[in-house]
């Protein structure tokens, strides 16, 4: 779904990340793109996706970046692209939904006993606490929270309920979308997982990306580092 969000009709864009879990938006400016973020729900975070010589982060490297979600913290995250890469730069997106309405309550159960370490800027350098990959009972409730780099010591059940949702994720057609300049893309941060392929080194790929919350329970089951 492909928008243009003036002022005063962000209630729309949060309507539709409830139904489909994405929703993409064009503006004339970054700045119309903040503005409508505010409308969405509290800023977080704003940051720059751009890749930075020498960095071991994800974010701000070259290789290839695996289906993750950025945290509990935030439950929308958005994306404004100010400079696309040349060849590629395309955003992965996959509805981790279907996934786990394919996995048994028992696979579930133990998805939602693995706790991972999430990252903000509250705490620079440490985990500013632990989350379950699977939170909420019931369809209209769960929250994905998941970074396979970030998956600690686990029991062999747990192992295997983390074996199962990749078997079943890497079943799923995520959907490609590469922004151009002034285009955007929100997503549901606890439904929605997010990748990216490789960059040539000298990519000029130049994202904005927004950590927003609306206002949802995120409190729940995250334990303070």
């Amino acid at each position: 779904m492909n928008v243009t969000m003036p002022d005063g009709v962000a209630n729309v864009a949060v309507a539709d990340l409830d139904r489909i879990g994405m929703v993409q938006a064009s503006f004339e400016s970054l700045e119309d793109f903040l503005r409508a973020c505010r409308e969405v729900g509290q800023i977080l975070s704003i940051d720059d996706v751009a890749l930075v010589d020498g960095s071991r982060r994800h974010v701000s490297s070259p290789y290839s970046i695996p289906f993750h979600t950025d945290g509990p913290a935030a439950d929308v995250v958005a994306w404004f692209c100010i400079r696309q890469d040349e060849d590629d730069g395309e955003s992965l997106l996959m509805d981790a939904i279907p996934a786990l309405r394919s996995l048994g309550p028992e696979v579930r159960g133990q998805l939602g006993s693995v706790n991972i370490p999430y990252f903000d800027h509250s705490t620079p350098g440490r985990p500013s606490g632990y989350c379950a990959v699977l939170r909420g009972d019931g369809e209209r409730n769960w929250r994905i929270n998941y970074a396979p780099w970030l998956l600690p010591d686990m029991t062999d059940a747990q192992k295997e309920a983390i074996a199962v949702f990749d078997a079943a994720l890497a079943k799923l057609v995520p959907s490609r979308i590469r922004l151009e300049p002034n285009q955007s893309i929100f997503i549901d941060n606890w439904r929605v997982l997010h990748a990216r392929g490789i960059l040539k080194a000298d990519s000029q790929r130049h994202l904005k990306r927004v950590w927003l919350r609306t206002g949802r329970n995120d409190q729940d089951r995250i334990v303070p580092a």
